[in-house]
Order: structure tokens, then C-alpha cells, then sequence
């Protein structure tokens, strides 16, 4: 089995635990030393709580105790497939961050994290909108800049819009652009940042704070693909992805009205939620060198109490809070 091994690609193996000349826990030894990232399935007819934590220690991916339970196994194999899937799609998006710039490293040790990762690696390459849910401060500008940097259009323009920034009376001019003379100050003709975006990616941060009037002519847009200048009767054809984020909750704003469902449609085509701080605490350790590294003039070091103190705590604001500590 072991010169088998050696020969060929295998990525899970089912071993049993008590064997003559050689022990599963032997045989595990060469296994993960020849390749550490194998998967595998220990299985012993001594089960017990010790010789789990043993194989566990040793790097089982889990274990199963005779008689075999065959269902059960095929839960536990789908399970390891499921996890090396995901640990592959994290690290092609991982391996496209680090060839480009952006504005913090990508920490995703947590398997909320992993799988959000694995989310972005699938829906990248479709033409298809995303909404990016998740509580203020856990990353969502950076999630769509990596969905843009995956995508076919990554040589295009990424333009990024904060629907809260922007006054309302503002908005149709700051989305399509204006004419000259279409309203007072308007002195000079602007395009929007649909235009701006041709053939690339429009990016609507904080979707949840339009008003009715406005979704309601970002609807006929996503419908039609045409745009036209306030002040003006021209109809320009636009080919734009269309990436949203939020931290409101929008099944709610439907059910009291505040949010139109035939635009909340159009807009969750492909859906990734970002899981909270305290839902990924593993990755504490590692945002904190990530900050420290960022923002520290000099070598600065946390014992272990401060750590603790950091990882109780429940970070209402997310990353960005953890970021304002440090």
C-alpha cells in the first residue's frame, strides 16, 4: 500500500487500525510524512475515546469503528470531499490576492472563512449578480474586489458606489450621469458610474439605504441594460456585472416594504454572507499580526492574557473594530 502510495495521487485513504506486521498508527506516520495533506479514515473495532484522540493526534481525518456502518462512511467520505474542495477553491482565490493589490491580506483560516473563499472561487467566473451580506466591518469591499480580480472582466474597471454616501436627489445623476444644463450646477456634462463601467464591474455598497424612487429606476436598468442621461432622451446600452452589498437585513425591509422583491431578485442572483468576527475567533491571532504589521513602528508583541482578553470578546463591529484596537 505504501509503495502505492508513493506512485500514485491518492487524496483519501480508508486504513485500518489493527493489522499484522505493521499498525494503522505506523502506517498513518509514513503516510502523512510522504504526503501531509492526505485525508484519512481510521477504521478499529476497539473504539474508544482514546484511540480517537490518538488517530485524531496523528492526523486521521476521522474515524469509523466495525461493523462498518456504510452510510455512515459515505457521510463521513462526502464530508472530507466537501472539505477538499473548499480548501482548494481558498486557495486559488488566495493565490490570485496575492499577485494583486488590495487594500489588507485575505485571513480565512476559519472554516466560515474557507467556505466564503470557496464561494467567491465559483461565482467569479459567472456574469451573474452577487449580493454580499454580512454585520458592518466584516469585509465585504474586499469580497467584491476579489470576486472583480476572478472574473473574465478583471482588465475592466471596477467602480465602487456607497449607496449611503450619496443624497438621494443626487443619485439617478451619480448612477447615469447628466447632460449640461439638466439641473442647476449641472454646467457640464458627467456619465455616471454605469458608463464608467462599461464592460466591467459596478459595485453598490449599502444597496439597503436606496430609496423606493431609486430601486425602483435601478430595476428598469437591470431589465433593460440601457441607461439614459438625466436631461436627456438618448438611450445608452451599458454591459455592466453587477456586485451589492449590505448590512441591513433585507428579508425584513421586504416584509415592511422598504425594499422592492422584484429588485431584491434581480440583485440575489448568487448570494455570499459573510459570517461575523465572533463566528471566526481562530482567526483573531492572525488579523492581529496582520494590523500590527500594518500599523506598528516597531516590533510590538501580545502576551498570552491580552490574547485571551481579545478572543472573549465578541467584536460587535467585526474586523474593522479589531483593526481600530490594535
Amino acid at each position: 500500500a505504501l509503495a502505492r502510495f508513493k506512485e500514485q495521487p491518492i487524496q483519501l485513504v480508508l486504513l485500518d487500525h489493527r493489522m499484522p506486521d505493521m499498525n494503522g498508527d505506523e502506517v498513518l506516520r509514513h503516510l502523512k510524512a510522504i504526503d501531509p495533506l492526505v485525508c484519512c479514515i481510521m477504521i478499529t473495532a476497539f473504539g474508544s475515546v482514546q484511540t480517537a484522540v490518538e488517530v485524531m493526534k496523528l492526523g486521521a481525518g476521522d474515524f469509523v469503528e466495525k461493523p462498518v456502518d456504510l452510510k455512515k462512511l459515505l457521510e463521513v467520505i462526502r464530508r472530507i470531499e466537501q472539505h477538499v474542495h473548499i480548501a482548494a477553491d481558498a486557495e486559488q482565490v488566495n493565490d490570485t490576492a496575492r499577485q494583486v493589490e488590495l487594500p489588507f491580506a485575505i485571513v480565512a483560516g476559519a472554516p466560515a472563512m474557507q467556505e466564503v473563499l470557496s464561494l467567491i472561487r465559483r461565482v467569479a467566473p459567472t456574469p451573474w449578480p452577487v449580493l454580499i451580506s454580512g454585520e458592518t466591518g466584516t469585509g465585504k469591499e474586499l469580497v467584491a474586489r476579489l470576486i472583480h480580480l476572478m472574473s473574465p472582466r478583471r482588465k475592466t474597471p471596477l467602480v465602487e458606489v456607497n449607496c449611503a454616501a450619496v443624497p438621494e436627489n443626487l443619485f439617478e445623476s451619480e448612477l447615469f450621469g447628466h447632460e449640461k444644463g439638466a439641473f442647476t450646477g449641472a454646467v457640464t456634462s458627467r456619465r455616471g458610474r454605469f458608463e464608467e463601467a462599461q464592460n466591467g464591474t459596478l459595485f453598490l455598497d449599502e444597496v439597503g439605504e436606496l430609496s423606493l424612487n431609486v430601486q425602483a429606476k435601478l430595476l428598469r436598468v437591470l431589465q433593460e441594460n440601457k441607461i439614459a442621461r438625466v436631461g436627456s432622451s438618448r438611450s445608452i446600452e451599458v454591459d455592466v456585472r453587477i456586485l451589492t452589498a449590505t448590512n441591513r437585513d433585507i428579508n425584513a425591509m421586504l416584509a415592511e416594504g422598504t425594499f422592492r422583491e422584484d429588485l431584491f431578485y434581480r440583485l440575489n442572483v448568487l448570494s455570499i454572507p459573510l459570517p461575523p468576527l465572533k463566528d471566526r475567533k481562530q482567526d483573531i491571532p492572525e488579523l492581529v499580526k496582520l494590523f500590527i504589521e500594518r500599523y506598528s513602528p516597531q516590533p510590538l508583541r501580545f502576551d498570552a492574557d491580552a490574547m485571551s482578553t481579545l478572543m472573549k470578546y465578541d467584536f460587535p463591529g467585526n474586523v474593522r473594530e479589531l483593526e481600530h484596537i490594535i
